[in-house]
């Protein structure tokens, strides 16, 4: 999954790594940084965690994430 941080900066990288650190799931080696896009890649698996749960956990670190815009009536992003 990409992640969307638009306020991302070399800074806050850590406050995102110390918040899905506690995760089980999170594959903490699989992390892509791309600082242009502001992205993080990474890997998952969707059994132990939720997108959404990982959304969630860097938003509490103060780092904003853009959340999907839901575009069919489908539950989940």
């Amino acid at each position: 999954m990409t992640v969307s941080m638009p306020g991302l900066t070399e800074a806050n990288k850590a406050k995102v790594v110390e918040a899905l650190a506690k995760y089980n799931g999170i594959q903490k080696d699989s992390y892509v940084w791309d600082m242009g896009a502001k992205t993080l890649t990474l890997k998952y698996d969707s059994m132990q965690i939720a997108q959404a749960n990982i959304r969630y956990a860097i938003d509490e670190k103060g780092v904003k994430v853009t959340f999907p815009e839901k575009t069919d009536a489908r539950a989940g992003h």
